[in-house]
Parts: structure tokens; sequence; C-alpha cells
């Protein structure tokens, strides 16, 4: 499912006038948690693309070519490290957040080995998955295999700069 405005809207969300800060697929084979996210990041002013399954994830990322993935562990298909390997070996290189009800050491190692920026709890608040998305894309340099211009963009805004467009 993608959430995308019409290409004379894109820079803004309807009426509320707040720019893209950036594109997201959200991976979760549970429906409630799925759209409680595409909500709060629709709403926080992300484009958002989604996936139910580990297979249809990698299709959708190959697509849209993401700045971050919100990714669940346990899809399934396809587990959460097996998808992050494969985009990986495609070349994808934007960053991954692991959404994840369990809190094994071994699982925070085997994402740390196969590429993914962070891990984060499912219980975590919506606020605060919000907060490390942003927090990731403003030290990204390089996402889904172009360049990010979002670091750059909130930077100058915080110095007081004009906001740039997005490429």
């Amino acid at each position: 499912m993608t959430f995308r405005k019409r290409p004379e809207e894109r820079d803004t969300l309807g009426s509320m006038s707040k720019p893209i800060e950036a594109s997201i697929v959200v991976v979760d084979d549970e429906p409630s948690i799925r759209e409680l996210l595409v909500a709060s990041l629709h709403f926080a002013g992300f484009e958002v693309n989604t996936a139910a399954s580990g297979s249809e994830a990698i299709e959708v990322i190959e697509k849209v070519q993401p700045d971050l993935i919100v990714l669940d562990v346990m899809l399934p298909d396809i587990d959460g490290f097996t998808v992050t390997r494969r985009i990986r070996q495609e070349g994808i290189n934007a960053p991954v957040l692991f959404l994840t009800a369990r809190d094994d050491t071994q699982d925070k190692i085997m994402g740390l080995t196969v590429g993914v920026t962070v891990t984060s709890p499912s219980r975590s608040s919506l606020e605060e998955v919000v907060a490390r998305i942003r927090a990731i894309l403003r030290r990204t340099p390089r996402t889904g295999g172009r360049r990010s211009d979002y670091s750059r963009r909130r930077l100058g805004n915080q110095r007081g700069l004009p906001r740039r467009d997005p490429c």
C-alpha cells in the first residue's frame, strides 16, 4: 500500500503545509501496528509505503528506493534479517530500523551484522519511533542508493539558513 500525494501536492501534505521529510517503507505483518505506524509517520510529514511480508518488502523497497526502512524482525515468510541481507546484496543502503518484541542480545548482534542501523523494541511509543527515525536520517549521509539532502536541510534550518528543496 502506498500513501503518496499527486505530483503537484508532493511538496506539502494537504492543508498542513508540511514538507515531506523523507520516504519510508514500513514492513510489519500485523495490520494494526502497520496502520498505527503509517498514520503517525504520515502525520509527522513522511511519505510512507508499506509491505506485510518479507518478499513483498523486498519488491517495494527495490521499487521505491526509500530513505529509511522500518522493519519487523518476525515476518511470516522471510525474517527481517534475511530481508536486510537481500536488499544490501542489491546495493540498497537505506538505514533499517528494526521493530521487534524480542530483546535478545543475539538478535541485536545479528542485526548489526546484517547492517541494521538501530534496533528498537516494538513496545516503543510512536513518538519515540518518529524521533529515532529523524535522528537516523540526520546522521545518514547516503540513503536508498542516492544522496540524501535530509541532514543538510534540517541543520540548515537550525542555523537560520533557508531550507533546501529535496532532489
